[in-house]
């Protein structure tokens, strides 16, 4: 993990994490934006906030906002920690060396007993499009896309992920991605699940080792389908093709504790301003979204080697994942892919099937989406 913007002790923050093993609306006052980085009213009290980013394109936009100086418009100084995954993230939080952490409504599931405190608090985006499951081209089993011209497309889902059985799928185990294995194969393909062998390995280690050869399917994070998709793969199955409660919901993480606390929760109703900010700004205008997408794709290109391009992410927003810009368009996606049915389903596989977690407490304990944009309308109205 890495540290911008003020620097902190590595020791101090590695040290808590071994204790805890043992984005448009600017403000009230959005014109006050000069779109350059610097400071706004010097007067606007100040207010410290880190917040975990991890190396994909859906957290990157926040570094962008960073540099327009949003942040410092509302009195935010905001710093960023840098992690591999929501794993080492959810740590950090749950040892307080953070205060927002990377995290997914499902993958909460798996490790809820470890940190009952961890809270799915500020939404970020709808992933309703973005997990693929990737076969070679050249290989035996048909794609969705090459099953509708056959059997149309009410059973073409079905037939694609009926052709897991017996294969091998690339992925990493006890993650959002593994998830949507079991979803597609038992819920759409109506098969065992004992019936897929999984190999798991880390995404990029796990594309490395399917590149070469290793197993019949893959799934991993959007830079990995872009990395196969250029290597002349193809995609089985794809977001909600892959069943109900298969589309991530991802977003940032607090803990009960700082959710409970007036300040730090009004914190992160801006936070989220912020982020709406950058959806808005990028929807407004081709040059304004390529000109996050230069950013975003610099930025994963420098950290992960991804390739990307600006027209990729261009592809991405509103495309593959979906980046609501105000509160009534992220209340109608969370309509379409509620939070409730994405809980019920991790639970459904991290607890019944696998065994990882024994006790799932209800999802109103971990997830307060419907009451943070409640809250988020109350401040900012319905179309900020």
């Amino acid at each position: 993990m890495r540290f911008t913007r003020k620097a902190m002790a590595p020791a101090l923050v590695a040290g808590a994490v071994a204790l805890a093993l043992g984005a448009c609306s600017s403000s009230s006052t959005p014109e006050a934006s000069n779109g350059d980085g610097n400071s706004g009213n010097p007067a606007v009290e100040q207010r410290d906030i880190t917040i975990g980013i991890i190396p994909f394109q859906d957290f990157y936009p926040f570094l962008f906002a960073e540099e327009k100086g949003w942040f410092d418009e509302l009195g935010i100084n905001v710093e960023f920690a840098h992690f591999d995954g929501f794993i080492d993230s959810t740590q950090a939080l749950a040892a307080g060396a953070i205060d927002l952490a990377p995290q997914e409504v499902g993958t909460i599931v798996p490790v809820v007993e470890n940190y009952p405190d961890v809270v799915f608090t500020v939404p970020v985006h709808v992933f309703n499009n973005g997990f693929a499951l990737m076969v070679r081209d050249d290989g035996e089993m048909k794609s969705f896309a090459e099953l509708e011209k056959e059997v149309g497309p009410d059973e073409a889902a079905k037939a694609a992920a009926k052709q897991l059985e017996g294969r091998t799928v690339v992925t990493t185990g006890n993650t959002d991605m593994e998830l949507g294995v079991y979803a597609a194969a038992v819920h759409v393909g109506g098969l065992s699940w004992d019936s897929i062998d999984i190999v798991d390995m880390e995404a990029n280690e796990g594309l490395a080792a399917f590149l070469a050869g290793t197993g019949d399917a893959y799934i991993g994070g959007i830079p990995q389908r872009l990395r196969a998709l250029n290597e002349g793969d193809k995609e089985l199955l794809t977001g909600g093709q892959m069943g109900p409660g298969s589309v991530p919901l991802v977003g940032l993480a607090a803990t009960k504790e700082a959710v409970a606390d007036p300040e730090m929760y009004d914190l992160f109703l801006d936070v989220f301003s912020v982020w709406n900010r950058v959806n808005t700004y990028a929807g407004e205008s081709e040059e304004n979204l390529l000109e996050l997408g230069q950013f975003v794709a610099d930025e994963l290109n420098r950290t992960t080697g991804a390739g990307m391009a600006a027209e990729d992410f261009k592809t991405m927003f509103n495309g593959w994942q979906q980046f609501p810009a105000n509160a009534a368009e992220w209340q109608k996606w969370y309509d379409i892919f509620p939070p409730q049915e994405r809980w019920d389903m991790a639970t459904e596989f991290f607890s019944d099937v696998k065994g990882v977690v024994d006790n799932v407490p209800p999802a109103s304990e971990n997830v307060i989406l419907d009451k943070f944009i409640a809250d988020y309308i109350a401040k900012f109205g319905d179309d900020a």
